[in-house]
């Protein structure tokens, strides 16, 4: 399961307790407070089972940008200032010691900020001065090394963080768009899980021509023809071989994205469909 997945999923999130039903609209049994993977999930998951539920989030809804759900554009995304929420930390009480930090920032007349350590005389420092929040598209959907996870089970003494385990939670959250019908993955999820197309690739000689041969080299290989290449790319990268990790060569990397629409954030996808 990769990390960003994990994090969500293990979130700290601020929830109201649950008070009498009623059927006052402006009374809810739950607030949860962050629309992200997990509060969003959390909210429209709560929401499903019958309860009434407030989801909180600041600032507006952009997923419906080009930039927000393609993950190619993620970068691009990052920097759009109706989603941007950054901020700058203030790492040391003393100014002086911050202002050795070279990753100081200040803000400047023309509302631009310099970061560094030569500040023009008219620049104000700003440790701790706020901006938009960023929610860039830039997730993949890999699987974690299993002895990643069976270390995090021996350390706390809980078996259910056993990689076996784990996998399931993978599994359940996993609606798969790219291999049918196999019993290493899930297909009823809210998560959809997809692959690039392969077009991009074939469709560029001179790129493929790179990519096989970065492939030979790593994996020792040489595919004498473009239908032999393509097979091997195609090798399932969240396979639940636990030597996956161990088998060095090219592999996809499964992207969190509905097929059809070529959607991410599928958080948003889940309080919408909700």
């Amino acid at each position: 399961m990769q990390l960003k997945l994990t994090a969500a999923l293990f979130a700290a999130l601020a929830i109201s307790a649950p008070i009498d039903c009623t059927e006052d609209a402006d009374v809810y049994e739950y607030i949860v407070v962050g629309s992200g993977p997990g509060g969003g999930s959390l909210a429209a998951n709560i929401a499903r089972a019958g309860h009434s539920v407030l989801l909180l989030e600041a600032g507006g809804d952009n997923g419906d940008d080009i930039l927000q759900q393609m993950p190619f554009w993620a970068s691009a995304n990052a920097e759009m200032p109706d989603v941007l929420w950054a901020f700058f930390v203030g790492h040391y009480q003393n100014e002086t010691q911050a202002r050795r930090d070279s990753k100081f920032s200040y803000l400047m007349p023309n509302g631009s900020y310099y970061t560094g350590l030569d500040p023009p005389a008219n620049a104000e420092p700003t440790p701790v001065r706020l901006r938009p929040f960023k929610t860039p598209a830039d997730d993949v959907s890999s699987v974690q090394r299993d002895d990643d996870w069976d270390i995090i089970a021996q350390l706390t003494g809980d078996d259910s963080w056993l990689a076996e385990n784990v996998r399931q939670h993978f599994n359940d959250l996993e609606r798969n768009q790219y291999l049918p019908d196999s019993t290493e993955h899930g297909y009823d999820g809210y998560i959809s899980t997809t692959l690039n197309r392969m077009d991009y690739l074939t469709s560029r000689p001179p790129l493929m021509d790179i990519v096989r041969e970065v492939s030979n080299r790593l994996a020792n290989t040489d595919p004498q023809t473009e239908e032999v290449f393509l097979e091997i790319l195609d090798t399932d990268i969240n396979n639940a071989d636990t030597r996956r990790y161990e088998q060095q060569g090219i592999k996809q990397i499964g992207v969190p994205c509905r097929r059809a629409e070529r959607a991410v954030l599928g958080s948003r996808l889940r309080c919408q469909d909700t």
